[in-house]
């Protein structure tokens, strides 16, 4: 007979999450410690948070200082800068538009 386990397994730290310190994300368990902002790496507990292109990486969305922003800023710019030609209106229009949709926020 195999052990049952009491708690879920994080899914940083591989240590047993307790439900009064359980934040879960994609079905995956963390501790509220262990979730953390991929870039910055402050904690994302009490932060609204997000990932781009159902990237498993998290980014903080905090007004002051937002991975999140940075990121979409960062991804249009260096398709821009791919290109052998300046984009039209309507290829940026639609990158954006695109970005902002890919954009899965999780949090408040």
């Amino acid at each position: 007979l195999r052990a049952r386990r009491a708690a879920p397994a994080c899914g940083r730290c591989g240590l047993d999450v307790h439900v009064a310190d359980r934040v879960v994300h994609r079905d995956t368990a963390y501790h509220a410690q262990c979730l953390r902002c991929g870039a910055c790496r402050r904690s994302v507990v009490d932060l609204a948070w997000g990932t781009l292109d159902g990237d498993d990486v998290l980014l903080c969305d905090d007004r002051a200082r937002s991975c999140l922003v940075k990121a979409r800023t960062a991804s249009l710019a260096h398709a821009k800068a791919d290109k052998d030609e300046r984009p039209s209106a309507t290829d940026v229009a639609g990158m954006r538009e695109a970005r902002l949709r890919a954009v899965e926020l999780v949090g408040t």
